[in-house]
């Protein structure tokens, strides 16, 4: 390593090498051991984990649902512990999740839906098979999809219904209202 930050008092030499400090004086180099006490302040270390976020939907004014490398998770922004929604080994990966108060829809990078109530349980697993699923919504007991197709898809108790078609592409947003 190189010499750094050397200062001197006419006989000693003092200097950064490596991480390391020493001591260079009478013909002897001497790494020096230097303890300061640190704050458990200063010593905490920032992840800055928004970067991993790849969706996220509001449930409720108290839960969001996220998809954060790969896993879904149901949490509390104020207190308590994220609850994992399901295959969370790290051989199933997430792309998004939404839901409509009840039911919590997330949906795997091979584009099948899985349908979980609040608490985390599986309610149904779904294969829709209609694309790459670029969009979804949970509203009441249906599901409705966007795909790479510009189809917009409601399923609705196994019946699969293509409300709209876009000439121009996919369709890269919608909202779901009451009417």
């Amino acid at each position: 390593f190189y010499v750094r930050n050397a200062n001197s008092d006419g006989k000693r030499i003092v200097f950064q090498a490596g991480g390391d400090i020493y001591l260079y004086d009478d013909q002897k180099l001497i790494k020096l051991d230097i303890r300061a006490p640190v704050s458990g302040k200063q010593k905490q270390i920032f992840f800055d984990e928004s970067r991993n976020v790849s969706d996220y939907y509001p449930i409720s004014s108290e839960e969001i649902g996220i998809i954060t490398r790969g896993r879904a998770f149901l949490l509390n922004p104020w207190e308590g512990a994220p609850l994992p929604f399901g295959d969370n080994t790290g051989f199933t990966r997430y792309k998004m999740i939404h839901s409509d108060g009840e039911t919590v829809a997330v949906v795997k990078y091979d584009d099948v839906v899985e349908l979980y109530d609040k608490e985390g349980n599986l309610k149904e697993e779904l294969k829709p098979n209609v694309g790459t699923i670029t969009r979804i919504a949970v509203y009441k007991s249906n599901l409705i999809i966007a795909n790479k197709r510009g189809e917009l898809i409601v399923l609705s108790s196994g019946n699969k219904t293509v409300l709209d078609k876009s000439d121009y592409g996919e369709l890269s947003d919608f909202s779901v209202g009451p009417d």
